[in-house]
């Protein structure tokens, strides 16, 4: 023990205090490995003289922190995010806050909520275009989102003709055919997680704007996508409009009422493309 305090020691001047740090990270990451219980507090003591310089190269309260979209700040890297974990790319081998660590869901998800914000989510995820590079967790906030939508049109069913039922309609179909069209997101695998999280739901006031949305990527790329990538929205029809009886004929005096045709047009395409192949 003595030993390793006088390694510690920076009057010893030995090693670097950052060197010394480095390998007590390495040897003992947090939550992962404990030293000797005779070393625990030494090394958990040296560990702690690094806090104040942790928060010296942090953002303070960062986690609760929303960008702006259309600012310029809002392509800062302060917002970047590790495109696997969602949680802020800490440099360095530091006692940063457990905060930083953790993902930030709320956060992409509050950006992708917005308008005009593709490219911000594509400077956070440092997502390019100009490659193939699929984003599960970007993925994953899609699916939530167009679920969340649904439960807002069955909770709220007076304001489904609404100017602003149908804008974040609108916005979740823009970002999902820019993300697939692009590849940062698996339509096939959305269409399953979709079906998988509205199981069980009972949620069918939305179905037809979701229809709608998937309307918009299917008819531009159903020529250039196998009929496999499209299969898996033959469930969502099953698990959306069950049983036998038709609809219901929509009011083609709402500005909606074509929403209520895309599972019939969808239908078309799809049949059209099992003839061809």
């Amino acid at each position: 023990r003595q030993v390793v305090q006088y390694i510690l020691d920076r009057k010893a001047c030995l090693l670097p205090a950052y060197f010394v740090i480095n390998e007590i990270f390495k040897d003992f990451p947090e939550g992962k490995a404990t030293p000797h219980w005779s070393l625990s507090k030494l090394l958990s003591d040296y560990v702690d003289s690094f806090r104040p310089l942790a928060h010296m190269v942090t953002v303070t309260g960062r986690p609760l922190l929303l960008p702006i979209i259309g600012h310029p700040s809002s392509s800062i890297g302060v917002w970047k995010l590790d495109p696997a974990t969602l949680s802020f790319p800490m440099k360095g081998l530091l006692p940063y806050n457990k905060s930083l660590f953790k993902p930030q869901k709320n956060l992409l998800q509050y950006v992708i909520g917005q308008p005009y914000s593709r490219e911000i989510i594509c400077s956070m995820l440092g997502l390019n275009k100009q490659q193939k590079q699929r984003c599960l967790a970007l993925e994953e906030l899609l699916v939530d989102l167009i679920v969340i939508a649904m439960e807002k049109s069955e909770h709220d069913q007076s304001g489904l003709d609404d100017t602003a039922c149908q804008l974040l309609w609108q916005h979740l179909s823009s970002h999902l055919i820019f993300f697939v069209l692009f590849q940062f997101a698996s339509f096939p695998h959305m269409v399953l997680a979709l079906y998988d999280k509205l199981q069980g739901r009972n949620l069918r006031q939305g179905r037809d704007h979701l229809m709608w949305v998937l309307l918009q990527f299917i008819s531009g790329s159903i020529q250039k996508n196998p009929i496999s990538d499209f299969k898996p929205v033959i469930k969502l029809f099953e698990l959306l409009y069950p049983g036998n009886e038709p609809l219901p004929e929509p009011d083609i005096n709402h500005a909606d009422s074509i929403h209520s045709l895309a599972m019939a047009c969808i239908w078309i395409h799809l049949s059209k493309k099992v003839i061809k192949t």
